[in-house]
């Protein structure tokens, strides 16, 4: 089923080389659709505000645009600078960092530190480098709140 997305199937992104900075769904927008009319939290990091990432109607659908019914794509849309994504990134992660640091405070830890020690490398170096940037950088260079990238994450 690839019109739409099946579910627990994960909308993976791409970087398009010959437009540095802008991050790219494999995935159509009628995609996206579906899945938010499933209930699918779908956030959107875009410098341009898309109307067609906001609500959409799908041409293709006959009732759709005889009663010009749209559906909700974005349920968070947060327009960060461009170039910023890594920013943001960075402070998603960061915002991660701290959560699992409060759950290990409980006993209890939100990362799988198993499955990262198998499947990856350089966490360590990856962490530190989260750990010492700061909020203010991180907010300066994307453009978006402390509390909006924590949201988001």
């Amino acid at each position: 089923m690839r019109e739409g997305l099946a579910e627990n199937t994960p909308i993976r992104w791409q970087r398009v080389n010959k437009l540095p900075g802008y991050v790219y769904f494999d995935h159509s927008i009628p995609a996206l659709q579906e899945a938010g009319k499933r209930g699918v939290q779908i956030i959107t990091f875009n410098p341009a505000r898309e109307r067609g990432l906001e609500f959409f109607v799908n041409p293709q659908n006959p009732a759709e645009i005889l009663t010009g019914k749209e559906t909700a794509i974005s349920s968070q849309y947060h327009q960060v600078k461009v170039g910023g994504d890594i920013a943001v990134l960075l402070g998603m992660c960061k915002h991660v960092f701290a959560a699992d640091d409060a759950a290990q405070q409980l006993g209890k830890r939100l990362l799988d530190v198993a499955f990262i020690a198998q499947h990856t490398d350089g966490l360590a170096e990856f962490e530190a480098k989260v750990r010492d940037t700061s909020w203010e950088e991180i907010e300066v260079a994307s453009g978006l709140s402390r509390q909006d990238i924590e949201r988001a994450a």
